[in-house]
């Protein structure tokens, strides 16, 4: 027997349609053997934008390719999970469509040994930034150091050592 599905991802976030975006969720009782993917636009109605097709799979994820879904749009998803010729559907799940901001550090220090790095951040949307996450990264792209999320309107860090 199957029961509804749960921990499905994305979950109430805004992310870039242009690229690759994985949904997830977890398949509860019987093991699942295939499933369908559907994304609906809402506006004044809702419009079946995305439907995978069903898919004979037990993985409980699915790839929806870049530029499937537009940008500045709210959507809603559900997932029909499959055992043989029994079948269920999930709840709809709210997700948003919004272009990736664009970030640029404002200048790049020479050899010190503090420096604070600040940035200029645009986002498509016209709304302001929120909040922001510095992470300084190695030549060989490892973690150095991750500041962890700032609350506030001006991206700036000083970075020491």
């Amino acid at each position: 027997m199957l029961f509804y599905q749960s921990l499905m991802q994305p979950e109430n976030i805004t992310f870039d349609a242009t690229t690759n975006k994985t949904f997830t969720w977890q398949n509860n009782g019987s093991a699942q053997t295939a499933f369908e993917l559907f994304i609906w636009e809402v506006s004044n109605v809702m419009t079946l934008t995305y439907d995978s097709g069903m898919v004979s799979s037990a993985t409980s994820s699915h790839v929806v390719p870049a530029s499937s879904l537009a940008n500045n749009k709210n959507y809603a998803w559900a997932v029909m999970s499959y055992h043989n010729a029994e079948s269920i559907q999930s709840e709809y799940i709210s997700i948003k469509t919004a272009t990736a901001p664009t970030v640029v550090l404002d200048s790049t220090p020479t050899i010190v040994q503090s420096y604070t790095f600040t940035a200029t951040a645009t986002l498509a949307t016209n709304v302001s930034l929120q909040k922001y996450n510095f992470i300084l990264y190695d030549s060989s792209n490892n973690i150095i150091e991750d500041y962890g999320e700032i609350y506030g309107l001006n991206p700036s860090q000083l970075v020491t050592g």
